[in-house]
């Protein structure tokens, strides 16, 4: 029988982390800069091992089975979310090389600055990702309702999210999350989602 366990995330887990994290964008260079794919996930890398970034391992919650890691959810306060923006920006900025990429990313950040992630006094899930290998397994949902146990005894009213599309919208609906509204991110839209605890 498999063995899952739900813990949290430390400085080593970074590599694993980093990767889960990477799959949930599609369009990275938007988040993290333009650089190749090694480039960014030795970016996120550096912001998870930091204990001021948005992705900091103090913000993940991962998922193990059997002793692999095979899930991650980054969960962060909502009246941090600003604060941890500004701090990873800054610490990007200082990872991007070139004065082309930088003004890019500034660019892009400007871009992205009116999303509402979390509303007051909400627990933001900012990323769930579960890898390939496990998907269907129920990984996921046992990430979600442990950001919902959180939330709930640390005094949170709800959880907030937004879904990229309507089949990750769907995964949300089914575990009692409700459509509050669609946002615009670049080219794509962006449904913010909220659930009462």
């Amino acid at each position: 029988m498999r063995k899952l366990a739900l813990r949290t995330a430390t400085e080593e887990d970074a590599p694993m982390i980093a990767g889960l994290i990477y799959e949930t964008e599609d369009n990275p260079d938007h988040v993290w800069g333009r650089g190749t794919k090694d480039i960014i996930l030795n970016r996120i890398q550096w912001l998870v091992k930091s204990r001021t970034s948005r992705y900091s391992y103090l913000n993940i919650k991962v998922a193990e089975l059997d002793g692999k890691i095979c899930g991650a959810i980054v969960l962060l306060d909502s009246d941090e979310i600003a604060g941890l923006d500004f701090k990873t920006s800054l610490k990007l900025l200082t990872m991007i090389k070139g004065v082309k990429a930088k003004a890019t990313f500034i660019k892009d950040l400007f871009k992205s600055r009116d999303l509402e992630e979390g509303g007051e006094k909400e627990l933001y899930i900012a990323n769930l990702a579960t890898s390939s290998e496990v998907r269907g397994l129920g990984i996921g949902k046992e990430l979600m309702n442990l950001a919902e146990k959180i939330a709930k005894e640390e005094g949170y009213k709800g959880c907030s999210l937004l879904a990229k599309d309507a089949k990750v919208m769907k995964f949300y609906e089914r575990m009692n999350y409700v459509l509050e509204k669609e946002e615009k991110y670049f080219s794509q839209s962006l449904y913010r989602m909220a659930k009462a605890i």
